[in-house]
């Protein structure tokens, strides 16, 4: 691949990388590039990156979210989200479940209940950091 050949070791390249791995179907390789370009600092010549990378992670619904909960009732996609959100899940996969929480309409009221109720602290911060200020 010509990009990774290049040795570029920057958030563009390897957003682009996962791009292109989900496109071929590269589920290892997708989650490896994602890792990388959300935990490497955007380059200034690359102002577009932080919009470009929020509409890849939003695209990637599907490989976070079994099929059965896509059309749910927005209280249920949050509280299955919030499980999937686990401490041992890699960067990228915490970033796309935080771009769906932050982009799931009229989820303020459930993300809250979330946040009061949920026995797991994980789930609770995860809740907390997609909620909009009341």
């Amino acid at each position: 691949m010509e990009l990774e050949q290049s040795g570029s070791n920057t958030a563009h390249v390897h957003l682009q990388l996962a791009i292109v791995a989900h496109n071929w179907g590269l589920d290892a390789e997708l989650w490896q590039h994602l890792d990388r370009a959300v935990t490497l600092p955007f380059e200034a010549e690359h102002s577009c990156l932080p919009k470009r990378l929020g509409d890849f992670l939003a695209q990637l619904e599907p490989e976070v979210l079994p099929h059965n909960y896509r059309s749910a009732a927005t209280r249920l996609r949050v509280h299955e989200l919030l499980v999937r959100q686990r401490p041992d899940a890699g960067p990228g996969r915490k970033r796309v479940i935080e771009e769906l929480l932050v982009r799931e309409a009229n989820a303020d009221k459930d993300l809250r209940a979330e946040a009061r109720g949920s026995s797991d602290a994980y789930r609770r911060l995860g809740a907390l950091a997609a909620a909009r200020p009341a």
